[in-house]
């Protein structure tokens, strides 16, 4: 059974369940929630929790959601359905600051195409990185050095934060709307999340590079700004 929300109260925080040797607390929880066994399974414990989150996402739309809608499993386990706004996810491109475009900019928000009329394509591939960033944190002893778990969470943050931008200029009625706010407290609860998150991560240096510290600074400030914005048009967090 899931628990569907359009809007929820929670607080922030990370899953901490001792690992076994074959998943991750974050693998299990996945396949548990997903009817589909016959999917490719990666070696990397970290693919494995991205992926399988893809494929979770891709049953709850099927499940629930009707045209012009997308829905995702928030990390506190909750169901949250979302009305697309009347824009291109390729537009979102215009509201991303250069110095903030990095590695994952191009694949993401310039091209796949398929997504073109869902957005918030960005924000299940946000949901993705997040929880494979989740099982990297956990088993970050068996992984070599620089396995990267940090630069998809944090470039994906921005990019979907970024949604909020060009929807206030592109569909200003949709950006006011109730099913705008509802937009509007997603991502700022991701928000939360994320800074939790790759806070953690940061701690373990095998787990970034040291030149996308960066990106962290730069996440901070326009989670800041976006928050600082967001509370003055009355929204809140989940």
């Amino acid at each position: 059974m899931y628990r569907i929300m359009f809007a929820i109260m929670c607080c922030p925080f990370i899953m901490t369940v001792k690992a076994d040797s074959k998943f991750t607390s974050i693998e299990r929880f996945l396949r548990q929630k997903i009817s589909t066994k016959n999917f490719q399974k990666y070696k990397d414990k970290v693919t494995n929790a991205h992926e399988l989150t893809h494929i979770l996402h891709g049953e709850l739309r099927q499940k629930f959601c009707k045209a012009g809608q997308n829905c995702f499993m928030l990390p506190d386990n909750s169901v949250y359905i979302i009305q697309e706004p009347k824009i291109l996810k390729s537009l979102v491109a215009q509201y991303v600051p250069t110095s903030f475009q990095g590695k994952h900019f191009d694949h993401y928000v310039l091209k796949s195409r398929d997504w073109e009329k869902y957005p918030s394509y960005l924000i299940d591939e946000w949901l993705a990185y997040f929880r494979g960033a989740q099982a990297g944190l956990e088993v970050s002893s068996e992984l070599s050095s620089n396995r990267d778990v940090f630069s998809g969470l944090v470039e994906l943050a921005i990019y979907s934060n970024a949604i909020i931008d060009a929807m206030s200029r592109e569909d200003p009625k949709f950006y006011s709307s109730r099913r705008g706010q509802n937009y509007h407290r997603l991502i700022l609860t991701m928000n939360d999340y994320t800074t939790t998150l790759a806070s953690k991560i940061l701690k373990k240096p095998n787990l970034y590079f040291k030149e996308d510290h960066q990106l962290f600074n730069d996440f901070m400030s326009l989670s800041q700004k976006k928050t600082s914005l967001l509370r003055g048009s009355k929204t809140s967090r989940l």
